[in-house]
């Protein structure tokens, strides 16, 4: 960003240089960050399930082995979950990019907040407001 920010001199105002010249570079940018993080994912990935394939191929005996491959798991799992919960929680359509589904995960999720967050109906008798029970 800061050397679109360098050329911002030379538009007359900010939208015009918003419009002709971040507009255009910033898909580019966000294009090369999130190479950046799926290569850094695969390769801490990559590294997890070495050190658990490493562990199997050991001449320890099982019972010191199980807790390290617990151990092991839990970051697999950990570094997946982490990296699923970034993304589309809740977001509104113009929000979404293009093509982009969400995963069954991230359904369930919103679901599951969209029921603790949200009354199903809510009626007034009177001065008091009665919110009907959730339904499981």
């Amino acid at each position: 960003m800061g050397k679109m920010a360098d050329y911002k001199r030379h538009y007359p105002d900010i939208a015009m240089w918003w419009e002709r010249c971040v507009k255009q570079r910033l898909p580019i940018l966000i294009r090369k960050e999130q190479y950046g993080r799926n290569r850094d994912y695969k390769i801490m990935e990559n590294h997890l399930y070495q050190c658990i394939y490493d562990i199997l191929l050991s001449d320890i005996p099982e019972p010191a082995t199980l807790p390290a491959l617990q151990r092991y798991k839990a970051k697999i799992v950990r570094l997946h979950a982490r990296r699923m919960e970034k993304v589309m929680l809740d977001n509104s359509v113009q929000d979404k990019m293009e093509n982009e589904e969400p995963s069954l995960f991230h359904i369930l999720k919103m679901v599951k907040r969209r029921e603790t967050s949200h009354p199903s109906s809510t009626r007034y008798a009177g001065q008091q407001c009665l919110r009907s029970p959730k339904r499981p």
